[in-house]
C-alpha cells in the first residue's frame, strides 16, 4: 500500500510525537450495540485517566 511514490515513511523518534484521541458515542446506540459497548469497556479499564 505504501510503495505509492505518493507516500513517505518518515521514522520517528520515541517521544517526537503525542497522539491524543476523544471518543464521542450515543448511549443509547451503545445499549443496543455490545460491540460498542465492548470496546468503550476495553478502552476504560486500558487508558489511564489524564
Amino acid at each position: 500500500m505504501f510503495a505509492d511514490p505518493v507516500f513517505a515513511l518518515v521514522p520517528l523518534a520515541p517521544g517526537e510525537i503525542d497522539f491524543q484521541l476523544g471518543l464521542v458515542w450515543s448511549r443509547a446506540t451503545a445499549a443496543r450495540d455490545p460491540r460498542i459497548t465492548a470496546v468503550v469497556d476495553h478502552l476504560r479499564v486500558s487508558t489511564p485517566p489524564r
